[in-house]
């Protein structure tokens, strides 16, 4: 997907900590499998008030792939560009991580145990 969002190093963080595990937010599980960040450097024009300008770097989220449970189709996919980018800008991610971390304690204290199937 292509995105074009200009972050901030918190978030490009928060996207290097937890790609690969999970997230979740309303009952949805989320996993961010792959993202690409790019650096562009600028340097403003010249003018009569700034007669030396600096550089500035922008990190901008070039793409983010995120995977997935639909419940109407059944099946495991990606989420659309919109998703993608509300995720990203609106919500803390870390906070996801830590629903997610706490539905599985919850479900600790019920003696049940989550464990990934392995495909022989």
């Amino acid at each position: 997907m292509n995105m074009n969002i200009e972050i901030s190093d918190s978030s490009i963080t928060q996207l290097s900590v937890l790609k690969g595990k999970f997230l979740m937010r309303d009952n949805v599980l989320y996993k961010i499998s792959d993202y690409e960040i790019e650096e562009i450097t600028t340097t403003p024009e010249k003018t009569w008030l700034n007669r030396n300008p600096q550089p500035k770097t922008k990190k901008i989220l070039k793409s983010v792939r995120i995977v997935g449970y639909n419940n109407d189709g059944r099946f495991l996919g990606t989420f659309d560009e919109s998703t993608c980018r509300r995720l990203v800008t609106y919500f803390d991610l870390y906070y996801l991580r830590n629903t997610w971390i706490t539905f599985m304690e919850s479900l600790h204290a019920f003696g049940f145990e989550i464990n990934e199937i392995k495909k022989d």
